[in-house]
Formats: C-alpha cells, structure tokens, sequence
C-alpha cells in the first residue's frame, strides 16, 4: 500500500489522505521550498476530517491512479487541515471567493511558488479537476508574465478585504472617530443599529426561526445577541427603563421571541440528536430537519450557552432538554483525558453520510421490540411522515403539535426519555449493525474555550455544580496544557496526545480562553481566573495587537507570513475573534480598573458597527455595544466562607441582570477589589452584598435583589 508523508502527521484529516497515490506533503517550508528548486505550481488542498464532500473528492479523484500520476507529475500538493491552520483556510478561500463568488469545502486552489494563488474552487469531479490543472499548466507555460500580473492583483485583492487602514464610512452621515466626541459617536452607532436591525428583522423565519431559506445554520452568536438585546435597559422592578438605542419593551419581546423560537425549532428538529444528544453542523432544508451529520464542538460549545441563556428566561423543559443533551454528547464523544474537548464525528460511516443517525421502522422494531413504546416514539416523531427523509429511512424530528403535546405531559416525557435511552444502546450495539462515525481527536484551543464556557454558564444559569466543575478541568487544560513549551501564556493551536504541530494560537484562541476565564470566573467566584484572563489579554496586545492599524491581526506577529494579512472581525459558525476580545477588554477594563481598555474596547467597537452594513454577521459586536452603552457596576458578595459565597452567587444569577460583574471574598481571600479594602468579612459575620457602579459606591445589603435595587439606584 502506498504511503505519503501524511503518515507522520497527527492530524486526522491529514491521516484519511495518507494512502493516497497522490505524494501529498503536509504544509510547511519544505513543501514551498521543494517547489521553488523544482519550479512547479503548487496544489494547496484544504479540508477537514468530518467533511462530506472532501470525502468524497478522495474516492472520486485522489484515490484515482490517472489523477495521482498526473499531479505528482507536474505539481506539489499540500493537504491542510483547516481546523488547524484557519490562517491558511482563511485566505485562499478569499481568493476563491473573488475568482468564483462560491466557497465550500473542499478547497482546492493551485499557487505559485511563492504561495499566492491563481486558479481554484472547491468540489471538482475528477474529469473537471485534470481538464483544470492541465488548462492552469498550458497558461502558466505560453504566458507566465501574465500569470505572475493576474496572482498579483488576485493577492492585492484578498489583502484589500482586511485592510483595516479603510476605517468606517465617513458620508452617508456616518462620522470620524478619531474627530468626534463619545455623545455623538453613541447617538450615531445607535441609529445605525435601529436601521439595520430593522433590516435584519426582515430576513427572519417567522415559522421556523433564524434566517429565511436553506441551508440553515444554527449561529449561535446571532442568537445570544437577540437574548442580550432582549435584557438590554432591564433594570429593578419598579424603577424607571433606561432604553439603549432608543428601543421600545416591544422591540425587547420581539427579539427574545425570535430567539426562543429558533431553540425550540431547533430542538424538535432533525438537526437535533434526539437520540444521542447534541446539534449537527446545519440543515439543508428550512425546517431544521435533515442535516448535514457531522457533530462540531463548536456548535455544541456555543448551543449550550444560548440554551441556558434562554432558559433562565423562560424555563421550558424543551430547552433544559436539549442543554442536557448537548452535555451528554460532548461527555460521552469529545471527552478527552487531557481535560479538553476533541472535535468532531464525522457526517459518514459505512461508507455514506447519515447511516449512523437515520431511522427504518425495522430499526425501531429491533431498538424498541415493546410494541407499545414503539409506537408511541412513532406517534410523538411521525415516522414515514414528517420525519421521513428518503429511501425508506426517517430523520427524527417532533412536528409543532406533538411537540406541545409532550412537554405538557410530563409521564409521556419519562417514557420518551427511556425510549431514546435504548434507542442509543442499540444504535450503539453490534445488533445494530452500524459502525460509529469517525472521531477526530485533536483538541483544538479556541474550540475548547467555547465548551468551557458553554459549561461554565450553563452550569450557573441551570444549577449544575457538575458541569462547573467540568469547566473548570478544561480552564486547567487551557492554562496548563494548551501552551507552547516554554513559553509563558503563549498558547498553541492544537494539541493532541500523540504531539501535534508546536503552531503557535491564532486570535480566536486568544480571545476565546480569556472568555472563557471570565466566565470561569462568574461561575466560581475564583479570583484566579480572572488574574488568567487578565495575564492572557496582556499577552494578546502584545502579539497580536497593531497600534498604527488600531486592529488585532489574525496571526501573531511571530507566527508565519502568508500572501496576505487577515482579521476576524465577522460572525459566522465561528465568534468574532475581535468583537470578542472588544467585549472582554471592556470587561477586565472595569474589573481591573484600566480605563486605557475601555476606551479601545469602545474605539474599536464603534468603529466596527459603523463600518459595516451587515449587522448579521456582527452579532457579537452588538452584544458588546449595549453592554457598553449601559451602566457598568461590579457586585460583591462577602461571605465567612466561600462555601457560603458560592451558595449566594445562585440568588444572583437567577434571572438576568446584565452590565454586572460578580465578585466573592472571604476571610481567606488573597485578591480583593481595591474599592473592598478595609471590608474583608470576619469568620461569624452575616453574608454582605455591596455595589459599586462606574466608582458610585454603596452601602451594604442584605440579598441579590436588595444588591440589584442598589445597582439601578446608583446607575447613572
């Protein structure tokens, strides 16, 4: 059997290629270098391991003899794992963007020796593949100035989308920020926001929840973003609304139900494991029913957080539901000894997408031979009728009725529940027949900072200690294992038990880890989080951060240099990389008390927001917008011991009070706030809770509610 270079890679994806009879090479110098002696063009090939239709590119075209003779022949081919090297991702799936108006994965582009690419697209069958790199040789050989002018401008190109230099607009009665003052910059960003925001409204499904059409992916951010702007101006009872944005309660209740729609849309549909747990990558239809299968981290991760979020909100047994579904999937499917998460299962198994998940009445009648609670499963999902899918097999997925029906019955829920319980052992069982979907066990950074904190609030908001105490064994793999040797909080991309590639973090794992400390932090009242939080936002200004260009760039300033500079400065499966760390340095600005943090927070935040015409894809940037248009207080509970804090912090976060930033100290406490001097609780003292909102201190109270009162008193 042949075997490639691939073989010594500890990437999964790379793995799945290593027997191919195409000589791939891993990226690297030696892949470009071998290029420049030999004078070839270079195939930079790029997926990852639970992908579909890199699957089947590989049967099709890379497992072909004629192909692989043809490409070892007249070119380097590099295979990418984008989930390791988003960078590399990022900016050859923008030129082939600009050279097709499509993107996808796989992603196939041929570059010249020097990396910048001239030719590309994604899923190619294989005669289309061979007639496009033979169309690619015979232009670069009759013409290679004009090819050499053609990579140029293309480059230029991909580098113009991030130029951070362009700044917002400044016509259409946009303003300068740099030459006005904060009051105007407020009243200018908040009219933008209104006017998108009714634009945006008028692209949602009314019937099925987030956007209109298909395929339809669950983005998370979006959906956190209508909940924070549902609370936004929530204030004590009786005391008069603050409005950010000059929003009225109905735009409040519109955006909270728009986003309770979605989750429950979500959880009856197929897109949902009803079986196992957990969410699919996105649906190919409206509906949420049938979806593309593989199981992503980061969806679950961010799911889970949104969840929660709208439980507390409104407590509908369908959202709790899911949350524990998504906690089972990820303990059992992506638990890693290390304290990490892995990444992912793949859509296929047995050699096509779906099998491991889909559902005959034969494979019911094996799974649940009690006829009864057979037919009730077929009832409550309406198999071979709205769960059907094709070819004799079902999707899962609870129609609106039967829906309703069984949350207000709560016996018929623990029947279900039991139901799906052997419905799993079986599917799981050698009975069954079906072989388990391929797991990827890379731990990636930025995708266990968001499981981290999908658990750490989720555990808070739901009152599970266990999932906390999860959480915080992932902060412990993030602050002790997912670094670079030697280097003091300077984190890696991936790690994996078998090594992995030493490459140093990108943006998103920056800001996704200290936003996870934070929340860390709000969960235990663990002082030591958030001193992490803050060593880590030091060390992300300094590798990251451009003074001349006032942007984090998405690869370190020691990391490698590609053909262009890129920044994550858009929404998509994926946070923001700097809408994130915007959000956190407004929040350690006030929990560390520097101000020079806020003030950038809120620069690059304007900035942002009015810059661009696609609130959609800048959910994350609003969240942090109306959190900086409201007031900011910091509450601490002083307990006689941390046992008692932690048992009051419940009180705190039983229902949303956002622009808060919770503290705990007690006798033994090492770290206190500065404005706490002299108030450190004696080992009989009563539990305290004091407030202090933008420097406008308090007395002491007595309870949460009692503290929140104060909060909205103080709040100018």
């Amino acid at each position: 059997m042949h075997t490639n270079a691939l073989s010594e890679s500890t990437s999964l994806y790379l793995k799945q290629h290593q027997h191919n009879p195409v000589d791939w090479v891993p990226w690297g110098e030696a892949a470009w270098q071998r290029a420049r002696e030999e004078d070839k063009l270079v195939i930079v090939s790029v997926g990852y391991s639970a992908c579909h239709w890199c699957h089947v590119m590989e049967h099709e075209t890379f497992e072909d003899e004629e192909a692989a003779v043809f490409m070892n022949a007249h070119f380097v081919s590099i295979k990418v794992d984008r989930e390791e090297r988003p960078d590399v991702d990022q900016v050859y799936m923008d030129a082939v963007q600009l050279m097709t108006r499509r993107g996808g994965w796989p992603l196939n582009c041929v570059a010249l020796p020097d990396g910048r690419p001239i030719w590309g697209g994604t899923y190619f069958p294989k005669a289309q593949w061979l007639a496009g790199l033979n169309a690619v040789l015979e232009f670069w050989k009759d013409d290679p100035e004009k090819v050499q002018a053609y990579a140029a401008q293309l480059a230029e190109a991909v580098g113009a989308m991030d130029d951070a230099s362009q700044g917002p607009a400044t016509s259409e009665g946009l303003v300068d920020i740099a030459e006005s003052d904060g009051d105007t910059i407020q009243k200018q960003v908040d009219r933008h926001l209104m006017e998108g925001l009714a634009r945006w409204r008028t692209t949602w499904d009314p019937e099925y929840g987030g956007g209109r059409g298909a395929p339809k992916f669950p983005l998370p951010c979006q959906i956190e973003c209508w909940l924070r702007l549902a609370d936004a101006g929530r204030m004590a009872e009786g005391a008069p609304r603050k409005r950010p944005l000059g929003w009225t309660s109905a735009w409040r209740e519109v955006l909270g139900d728009h986003a309770l729609l979605t989750l429950r849309a979500m959880a009856r549909g197929g897109i949902h494991d009803h079986v196992g747990g957990g969410f699919s990558r996105y649906s190919v239809d409206e509906r949420w029913h049938v979806p593309h299968f593989e199981k992503m981290l980061y969806d679950n991760g961010q799911l889970l957080g949104a969840y929660a979020e709208s439980w507390r909100r409104t407590p509908h047994p369908a959202l709790i539901q899911a949350a524990e579904g998504i906690v089972a999937f990820l303990l059992r499917e992506l638990d890693d000894p290390s304290g990490g998460f892995r990444s992912a299962l793949d859509a296929d198994s047995d050699g096509a997408e779906g099998t491991y998940y889909v559902w005959r009445m034969a494979d019911l009648k094996a799974a649940l031979p009690d006829e009864e609670a057979r037919m009730e499963v077929i009832e409550v999902f309406d198999v071979d009728g709205r769960s059907f899918w094709e070819q004799g097999q079902n999707v899962l997925m609870r129609p609106t009725v039967q829906d309703d029906g069984l949350w207000a019955n709560e016996a018929k829920q623990r029947r279900m529940t039991q139901a799906m319980k052997r419905m799993s052992d079986w599917r799981d069982s050698a009975a069954s027949g079906r072989a388990k979907p391929g797991l990827d066990d890379k731990v990636l950074t930025a995708w266990t900072a968001l499981a981290v904190t999908g658990l750490a609030k989720a555990g808070r908001l739901m009152h599970r200690p266990e999932w906390v105490a999860r959480a915080e064994r992932g902060g412990a793999f993030l602050r002790d294992v997912a670094t670079l040797p030697g280097e003091d909080h300077v984190l890696r991309r991936s790690w994996h038990a078998d090594g992995g590639p030493e490459v140093e973090g990108f943006a998103e794992d920056y800001a996704l880890t200290i936003e996870a400390m934070i929340e860390l932090h709000q969960s235990t009242l663990d002082d030591h989080w958030l001193r992490e939080a803050r060593a880590w936002m030091a060390v992300t200004l300094d590798r990251f951060f451009d003074e001349k260009a006032d942007t984090f760039w998405f690869t370190s300033r020691e990391g490698e240099s590609l053909f262009a500079a890129k920044q994550s400065t858009d929404d998509s499966v994926m946070p923001s990389a700097n809408a994130t760390l915007a959000s956190c340095l407004w929040t350690l600005g006030w929990s560390c008390d520097i101000p020079t943090w806020r003030d950038m927070a809120r620069r690059l935040t304007a900035r942002h927001l009015l810059g661009t015409p696609h609130l959609e894809r800048s959910a994350r940037w609003i969240r942090a917008w109306v959190d900086m248009s409201m007031p900011w207080g910091q509450i601490v509970i002083a307990a006689p011991t941390r046992a008692l804090a932690e048992a009051h912090l419940k009180e705190w976060w039983g229902e949303a009070r956002p622009g808060t930033m919770v503290h705990g100290i007690w006798p033994e406490s090492s770290h206190i706030p500065t404005w706490m001097e002299g108030k450190r609780p004696a080992s009989d003292a009563p539990v305290q809770w004091y407030v202090c909102v933008e420097g406008a201190c308090g007395l002491p109270c007595a309870s949460a509610d009692e503290a929140w009162t104060q909060f909205t008193a103080l709040s100018p």
